[in-house]
């Protein structure tokens, strides 16, 4: 994440990914403030990732605020996404140890 904070957008954007796809949740946060503007369903489905693995509070309320912005299908396209998310993580930390 401090590298994503010191880089241009592009950068920004492939370390926070891969500090998400890592399992880290503070990023998955941040990477779905990054994500917001530009593509708001794969925000969510970050969000969602976040909350599955995390049940962070934070990230709940988050969640359900940005799909109160969204219809019901790019709800169901982002939790679909979250899934197979929080599912690769899972995995990939169960490999780990």
């Amino acid at each position: 994440m401090q590298l994503a904070s010191m880089s241009e957008p592009d950068e920004t954007h492939h370390w926070l990914m891969r500090a998400s796809e890592l399992g880290y949740e503070p990023a998955m946060r941040r990477l779905a403030d990054f994500l917001m503007q530009r593509d708001p369903v794969e925000a969510l489905s970050w969000l969602y990732a976040d909350v599955l693995l995390s049940g962070d509070a934070t990230a709940r309320r988050r969640a359900a605020a940005l799909a109160g912005q969204m219809s019901a299908r790019e709800i169901d396209a982002a939790q679909r996404t979250g899934r197979l998310y929080a599912k690769e993580i899972r995995d990939r930390l169960q490999q780990q140890r």
